[in-house]
């Protein structure tokens, strides 16, 4: 994403450390699979301050969608980092348990810290 290798599991992936400046960015992630075939995928993210509302914290799990079907005007709710290690851990999926050190190691690491600056 952006230059940043993601680590790629069960059809998702993280890419850790992607730098997101305040406003807009766009986001390229490009990904080939085992046949060698490429594909590329962007959206627009708009970070915003800290103190600027606009993420609403929500619980749940198991959200679906057609993949290309994000438009213009969508509005995207989000777990807390929080919520999202405690559904993780309910759930106890192999693919859950996968994710959690990284879940709380970007907890844990404290607003934009190991961001470049």
């Amino acid at each position: 994403v952006n230059g940043v290798p993601a680590t790629c599991v069960n059809r998702t992936f993280v890419a850790m450390g992607v730098p997101l400046a305040l406003g807009a960015n766009t986001l390229t992630a490009t990904g080939t699979d085992r046949a060698g075939n490429i594909g590329t995928a962007t959206a627009t993210v708009t970070r915003a301050a800290a103190n600027v509302a606009g993420v609403r914290v929500v619980s749940g799990d198991m959200q679906t969608a057609l993949i290309g079907t994000l438009g213009v005007g969508l509005t995207v709710l989000v777990a807390s980092l929080d919520d999202l290690i405690a559904m993780k851990e309910s759930a106890g999926r192999p693919k859950d348990l996968l994710a959690l050190p990284i879940l709380r190691w970007l907890r844990d690491r404290g607003p934009d810290e190991d961001e470049p600056g």
